[in-house]
């Protein structure tokens, strides 16, 4: 029997450096952390999100553990790398340019963006695009992570690569792109070390964190509204054609199962 090196351990661990940020976002939310971590965001969003309302809905980045169970057609920046899924089928995803999307103007009603533009090089070119697509007074929820928080200073979570914003940062991109803004808040009060806690308990220092330290919250979450007569600069890409039918998204389930 050969017995296993320290080094053959060392590569069957979690190492983040050896992984596209889409891979690592889909490990980790698979694990015990991140099924803790989304079931808190989700409490945060689902009355906000209105996911049962019947309209034309978009994500954006990795925002498959808000909404776990819906058929929502997902946008991945090319940022983030790719990641092939062999399970059953039903949400379409599609890995694009972030200054760029395959998607008609003024074609959805709502804009779901999670662990996305963070990791985008241009963050106003990828807003600008989402404010193309919105239709008049559509709606953008947008999840970043919070410059001021414990999670951006520890690389073992999403929330700790990318880059992060603080309050008027993002607000400030938003304003610039079209949008006003209607709601800012923010959310994970938890700290990153205390996330192999039980539920119940982890819910309550949760909570408690909502009072005694809500400045320093994991996420900024920003409800904002496509401007009906917003003013955008000139940009070849202001107009981005539908592409060709001919070229089709990927298809994948929403944490339906760990992918290999």
């Amino acid at each position: 029997m050969v017995q296993s090196s320290e080094g053959d351990k060392n590569a069957q661990a979690y190492a983040p450096e050896a992984m596209s940020e889409i891979a690592n976002l889909d490990q980790f939310y698979h694990s015990p952390a991140g099924r803790l971590v989304s079931y808190l965001l989700r409490r945060h969003l689902q009355s906000k999100l209105s996911l049962n309302t019947d309209i034309d809905r978009l994500g954006f980045g990795y925002p498959f553990m808000l909404m776990p169970k819906s058929n929502l057609p997902v946008l991945v920046p090319s940022e983030m790398g790719a990641l092939a899924y062999g399970a059953p089928m039903n949400i379409l995803t599609s890995s694009v340019h972030s200054h760029a999307w395959p998607i008609a103007s003024e074609s959805m009603n709502q804009i779901i963006m999670c662990h996305g533009l963070e990791y985008c090089f241009d963050g106003a070119a990828c807003l600008s695009e989402a404010n193309r697509v919105l239709a008049s007074a559509g709606e953008l929820f947008l999840i970043v992570p919070n410059r001021r928080s414990l999670w951006v200073r520890d690389d073992k979570t999403p929330l700790g690569h990318g880059r992060p914003f603080s309050k008027g940062q993002i607000t400030k991109l938003l304003t610039k792109t079209g949008f006003e803004i209607n709601e800012v808040r923010r959310a994970l009060f938890l700290p990153p070390s205390f996330t192999n806690l039980p539920l119940r308990l982890a819910q309550t220092i949760d909570r408690l964190g909502s009072y005694s330290w809500a400045l320093f919250g994991g996420v900024i979450i920003i409800r904002a509204t496509k401007l009906r007569y917003a003013t955008k600069g000139k940009s070849a890409r202001a107009m981005m054609p539908v592409l060709s039918p001919a070229i089709k998204p990927a298809a994948k389930p929403a944490l339906g199962r760990t992918s290999q």
